[in-house]
């Protein structure tokens, strides 16, 4: 038995597409069409799959192209994978600064954002297969519990949230201010 640990789907739902444990992914072909019971989606599953296997580790990251041409994947190698669904035929970006914990793409489909380790965001142009920008992402630990209004000796318990400071659309930067913590 295989852990799926994660799961995408087609755009118009022709397949889904499945990653496991062992870096291996799976198209399903019809597992989403009405009235099916469950036996025939299992004859249908042993039929009708397409195995994919690259990834030397679990598959974390998983999206379908827009168009449904193309499955994205990605995990601990930190390489994004661009599987050709008719084809099986695969382009690797490798080198992406960190395990690929997320894979998203544009609208127009064009451009895939990659979320690496906890800190950067990669985004790729799918058309080149290049890196175009990179953002890193600033830890924000949590904040302490915040002192009540009505008396400042008391710690208000559960108290979250943020408020925006100023935007330098210039520069791209944001300012956040989190309860418990201090500009100067």
């Amino acid at each position: 038995a295989r852990n799926v640990v994660i799961v995408a789907v087609h755009p118009e739902g022709k397949f889904v597409v499945t990653g496991d444990e062992r870096g291996e992914l799976f198209l399903w072909y019809g597992a989403l069409e009405r009235g099916l019971s469950s036996e025939e989606v299992a004859s249908r599953a042993v039929k009708g799959a397409t195995a994919m296997h690259w990834h030397a580790n679990a598959v974390t990251a998983l999206q379908v192209s827009r168009d449904g041409a193309y499955v994205l994947s990605g995990g601990e190698e930190a390489v994004l994978v661009l599987w050709q669904v008719d084809t099986g035929h695969r382009q690797f970006l490798p080198r992406l600064g960190g395990p690929i914990r997320s894979v998203h793409t544009s609208l127009c489909g064009t451009v895939a954002a990659c979320l690496c380790g906890t800190e950067t965001i990669q985004l790729v142009n799918l058309l080149t297969r290049k890196v175009q920008k990179t953002i890193k992402l600033l830890p924000v630990p949590l904040p302490p519990p915040a002192l009540s209004a009505s008396s400042p000796h008391v710690i208000e318990q559960g108290s979250r949230g943020a408020r925006l400071l100023g935007v330098d659309p210039r520069a791209g930067h944001v300012l956040l201010r989190t309860k418990g913590t201090e500009v100067e």
